[in-house]
């Protein structure tokens, strides 16, 4: 009985090690400036293939840059886009080509609320294909 409850053991711990668990590495990415309110994220892949910014309040009315960039070792291109607070898209979607590539757009935010900036990618292997930065950027008053 006792080595078949080690041999269990060992097993559960050899699976629990094993064990990939897909995550996307992301940092919060904070670019503001006087009046110029920016935020965003920061990630590369890692077995996931999407990372989130924090909340930021933006008030009804404000006109936002949304921007995208790879570094210059990502292999994929990578789009961003602004989601309100519950998961909904509410900015056009702007991706940048790979290895350094940049796109922008702006939008009208619809409603006064918090807002998060969401990045995706191609790849969701954990070779670390996609890096980059996405920003929304708005001027507060």
């Amino acid at each position: 009985m006792k080595k078949l409850i080690c041999v269990l053991f060992s097993l559960i711990v050899i699976l629990a090690v094993g064990a990939e668990q897909g995550h996307a590495a992301s940092r919060n990415y904070s670019c503001s400036s006087g009046d110029n309110v920016c935020f965003g994220v920061d990630f590369y892949s890692f077995g996931t293939s999407s990372a989130t910014s924090n909340n930021v309040y933006i008030p009804k009315g404000a006109r936002v840059t949304i921007s995208a960039t790879t570094k210059d070792s990502s292999m994929f291109s990578m789009s961003y886009y602004v989601i309100n607070s519950s998961g909904k898209v509410v900015s056009p979607i702007v991706g940048a080509a790979p290895f350094g590539g940049v796109d922008w757009d702006f939008f009208t935010v619809p409603a006064s609320g918090y807002y998060r900036v969401k990045g995706v990618c191609g790849d969701a292997s954990t070779q670390e294909r996609c890096t980059g930065v996405g920003t929304a950027s708005f001027v507060s008053k």
